[in-house]
């Protein structure tokens, strides 16, 4: 697995939420998408990662939940 590229629980989220909002309108939804909160964990999870989404919810939850997963692929929590 390759090396991720480190981020504060702030950056993770705000790029989640950029993500998501991007697909969401590209999809043409007119949703406006928050940045989810991210909680470090000790274990690493699937993707290798330590943290995970703690709280995220409202319009767009689909679009903010595909973009966790791809930034957990290549970001961790500093």
């Amino acid at each position: 697995m390759a090396k991720h590229e480190m981020k504060t629980e702030g950056q993770i989220g705000e790029e989640i939420r950029r993500r998501a909002q991007g697909a969401a309108d590209a999809a043409g939804q007119d949703v406006a998408i928050r940045a989810p909160s991210i909680v470090r964990i000790e274990e690493p999870t699937l993707y290798g990662s330590r943290w995970i989404l703690d709280a995220a919810d409202g319009p767009g939850l689909a679009y903010v939940e595909k973009a966790a997963v791809q930034i957990a692929k290549i970001w961790d929590v500093a």
